[in-house]
């Protein structure tokens, strides 16, 4: 299966691989790192190509409890928009 969301920039080279899932609370640390397992050959191979590659792994508990990598993929974004604002 392909990523949920793969964004890609290829004026500047650059792609992002968002991968969200919804796991039980008490599996998020291994819903990340599955998702990191299966992604990791793809982003490696990336700059191979000439492509930088940004993957975050964004998982949201069921019961609603968001994991420390939404915490960086958010920041990320927000960094982004606000940088496109200010031009």
């Amino acid at each position: 299966l392909p990523p949920d969301i793969t964004i890609i920039n290829r004026a500047m080279k650059k792609i992002t691989i968002i991968e969200l899932t919804i796991p039980f609370e008490s599996n998020i640390f291994n819903a990340q790192e599955r998702k990191a397992e299966k992604y990791s050959t793809l982003v490696a191979g990336l700059p191979a190509v000439g492509y930088d590659c940004t993957f975050f792994s964004v998982e949201i508990g069921s019961r609603g409890i968001a994991a420390h990598g939404t915490g960086k993929f958010t920041r990320s974004i927000c960094k982004s928009s606000y940088r496109a604002t200010k031009k």
